[in-house]
């Protein structure tokens, strides 16, 4: 897969491709294939981590919103625009 596809909503569900790798470097969290690395942030962290070939998309936004209580419709809004940029870069794809 070389990008998001038409399955990236929220009944998808993301995995980590292989190769990628996750690294702290000063503080944060770095995911990383062989030709591109991704900084994350506090939120954007928490939503790679919960990407394990199981939860689905609406899964993981529904656990962020209610790590940071927020609505959950937006963070599942941004937690599509996030992971369709790591699709977008070959370091997840989703569970066929």
């Amino acid at each position: 897969m070389t990008g998001p596809g038409p399955d990236l909503g929220p009944a998808g569900v993301p995995r980590r491709r292989t190769g990628t790798r996750a690294r702290r470097f000063r503080g944060r969290l770095v995911v990383a294939n062989a030709t591109v690395g991704y900084e994350l942030d506090e939120v954007g962290e928490q939503v790679f981590l919960l990407v394990d070939g199981e939860r689905s998309v609406r899964d993981i936004a529904a656990t962020v919103a209610a790590a940071y209580g927020e609505d959950p419709a937006t963070v599942e809004a941004d937690v599509v625009d996030l992971l369709a940029g790591l699709a977008g870069e070959c370091l997840i794809e989703l569970v066929p």
